[in-house]
């Protein structure tokens, strides 16, 4: 093995080094978001809107919702979310959608 050829498979290694530390790190934030979608989850089996509970709807949990929408300067954090099924988000998203227009247009 040639000092050339050792100095490329050392840079090799450092580069492999490298990557397996970003995934490393990649995985950490990964895992902690996991964790904090199942947090909010764990204490609702169904979803949280309370037209859809009224209506006798409970579907299970699938959906993290911001409660006051991101786009509306809501919150990324716990104290702006909730667990909704994926036909109740479907719901709130349209209407979120709806106001954004009417926002940007200024009209219905």
């Amino acid at each position: 093995m040639t000092e050339e050829h050792l100095d490329q498979c050392l840079h090799r290694l450092d580069d492999t080094r490298r990557l397996l530390d970003a995934i490393q790190t990649d995985l950490r934030g990964a895992q902690a978001f996991r964790d904090a979608v199942f947090d909010l989850l764990e204490g609702t089996p169904f979803g949280s809107q309370a037209d859809s509970l009224k209506k006798g709807i409970t579907r299970a949990t699938v959906i993290r919702d911001h409660v006051i929408p991101l786009a509306e300067d809501g919150r990324d954090d716990e104290t702006n979310e909730q667990a909704l099924c994926q036909d109740c988000s479907d719901t709130k998203t349209q209407e979120e959608a709806k106001r954004g227009v009417r926002r940007h247009y200024g009209k219905d």
